[in-house]
């Protein structure tokens, strides 16, 4: 009995939303719980009538498609290096073809892409070099509409295969994928920086200060939270003795900064009036070095990579301090928040 397709009743160059949510599902079940192929899909509302605009929406959504929802199919060739992803990489270049030519300029010198895309039509059936007549569009759409359907149809036989490795083969592949989703959250800043407005439920267009106070506030909440611990109503910082143990940890973290990140600060207010200075390199410095190690201990705890439940876990994440005593008995200060998301 031939083996059923996961995809077999759906619909195509839309690409549904159970569509995505089916591949994702499978790939849950069948090769790890914390992957998924496409993130935050949704479909376009706006339906054109006529078949020139759902040409070019059809170009667009297929393009938006791979690059913001389904970008793991980019990397298919890093995560099943067997050959079996060659049609999907093709109709996936193909995608990129079309939009480049539909939505960027292409310079006058670079006629292997535009010639290319006129052999794209030609072949649709479009009699002239690119599509001007609603009769082209209505060709060029039907194409449009295979290419939707080949693409699904090679995502499924991607995940299919990947879930057919044998256990050393996939467990390499599982860590690539892996890999290369924590990449594109540290490339793609505006991923994290998007999650953490909806967790704080912030304006996306107008607090890009205050995520960024939350990101830089990873390499000082803790010291703040220390200086301001309280028990009894009395504040521990005014005491000598919880005053050195907190600053000696200071310390120590300082010189972890310097090994880690090349940062040769002399003491806690340094750092202060540093981040205060220059807190463009404190973000790039947290992208670069820092959110990939958060990443994964979120998965860890979380058991998923999607976007806004790291996001969560992570911005969420205490410690438990053991401050340094004099008579070697360890002070712990726990629940100590590594972000400050209050101010």
């Amino acid at each position: 009995m031939a083996e059923k397709n996961l995809l077999d009743s759906l619909p195509g160059i839309l690409f549904a939303d159970d569509q995505a949510n089916k591949l994702n599902e499978y790939v849950k079940e069948n090769i790890d719980g914390s992957l998924f192929l496409f993130l935050h899909y949704t479909q376009d509302t706006i339906k054109p009538y006529s078949y020139d605009g759902k040409y070019i929406m059809g170009v667009s959504n297929l393009y938006k498609l791979i690059k913001d929802s389904g970008w793991v199919l980019e990397k298919s060739d890093k995560i099943l290096k067997d050959g079996s992803v060659k049609a999907l990489k093709n109709y996936i270049n193909t995608i990129h073809l079309l939009r480049e030519v539909q939505n960027h300029n292409v310079r006058a010198d670079n006629a292997i892409r535009l010639q290319a895309a006129e052999k794209w039509w030609s072949d649709a059936g479009v009699e002239s070099q690119r599509p001007e007549s609603e009769e082209d569009y209505q060709k060029a759409l039907s194409e449009l509409e295979k290419l939707g359907k080949s693409l699904i149809k090679e995502s499924e036989y991607f995940v299919k295969n990947v879930s057919k490795l044998d256990e050393a083969k996939r467990k390499v592949a599982i860590t690539t994928w892996t890999e290369e989703i924590i990449s594109r959250y540290v490339k793609e800043r505006n991923l994290f920086q998007y999650s953490i407005n909806i967790y704080q439920k912030y304006s996306a267009k107008h607090e890009r200060k205050k995520w960024n106070n939350v990101i830089v506030s990873y390499f000082i909440n803790d010291y703040y939270c220390l200086r301001n611990a309280e028990k009894n109503g009395i504040l521990l910082y005014s005491l000598p003795k919880y005053k050195k143990m907190v600053d000696g940890y200071t310390g120590s973290k300082l010189n972890l900064f310097k090994v880690k990140y090349g940062l040769n600060l002399k003491n806690i207010d340094d750092l202060i009036d540093d981040i205060e200075c220059d807190q463009e390199k404190y973000i790039n410095l947290f992208f670069e070095k820092v959110l990939s190690e958060l990443i994964k201990e979120a998965v860890k705890e979380t058991g998923t990579l999607e976007i806004d439940t790291v996001c969560e876990y992570i911005l969420d994440k205490t410690i438990t301090v053991e401050l340094k005593n004099d008579d070697a008995a360890p002070f712990k200060i726990e629940n100590v928040k590594c972000f400050d998301l209050d101010g």
